[in-house]
């Protein structure tokens, strides 16, 4: 984020000399952008100390279609090399789920994982949502869908462990997702990887959530 800013900054000094208003314009809505998504950082690693504390967050009904969506609308920010293609499978437009805002930043992580694992430069994900029913508990069960270059068993049982980086993959995959699934289990939910084709990793893989509602 820092990075951002300060090349908005240089290329601003520039556009400056040239008088060039609308790349200024531009430049400066990377800069406020990235200065938001500082705030919320901060505002989550305080959240995220207090998870390590054993404070329990203070949870409220969320909508689960506005924080997938606005999910999606960050990693595209991302990515403006890659073409994403984010489609929702959903029966129901209106779903609430026990949960704080800290859910969308689980969202992103996923999503930025189905793209950063992605050779192609166009990426599809598949976000399917369904109802369970587990010990006369409802849940909601999102399976993120990607076809990347998937991961290994051998990596599914630890990437949501912390340390491990050596082991996770070069890029720094499973960065978060210790976080993730602590998160996940301060909303009484569950976390876990499968492959999108059976017995061939290869192929991508399936994130699946359940949360309660």
């Amino acid at each position: 984020m820092i990075h951002s800013i300060n090349s908005s900054i240089e290329l601003g000094n520039a556009y400056i000399k040239l008088s060039d208003g609308a790349k200024i314009a531009e430049l400066l809505e990377i800069i406020e952008r990235s200065v938001k998504q500082g705030m919320r950082l901060i505002s989550h690693v305080r959240k995220l100390s207090e998870i390590e504390e054993g404070i329990k967050l203070s949870l409220n009904d969320m909508d689960l279609h506005a924080m997938l969506n606005e999910a999606i609308k960050y990693v595209k920010n991302c990515y403006h090399h890659k073409e994403i293609d984010v489609n929702i499978d959903s029966s129901n437009d209106c779903i609430n789920i026990r949960a704080d805002d800290l859910l969308i930043d689980v969202f992103e992580n996923v999503l930025n994982n189905a793209v950063k694992y992605n050779n192609d430069n166009k990426v599809n994900v598949l976000i399917r949502i369904s109802k369970e029913l587990i010990d006369e508990k409802y849940y909601c069960r999102l399976e993120f869908i990607d076809y990347g270059v998937g991961i290994s068993d051998a990596k599914k049982e630890i990437i949501f462990k912390k340390g491990y980086h050596d082991l996770k993959g070069g890029k720094g995959m499973g960065l978060g997702l210790s976080l993730v699934k602590e998160i996940i289990k301060m909303y009484d939910g569950k976390i876990w990887i499968e492959d999108r084709i059976k017995e061939d990793y290869s192929k991508g893989c399936k994130f699946i959530l359940l949360l309660p509602e």
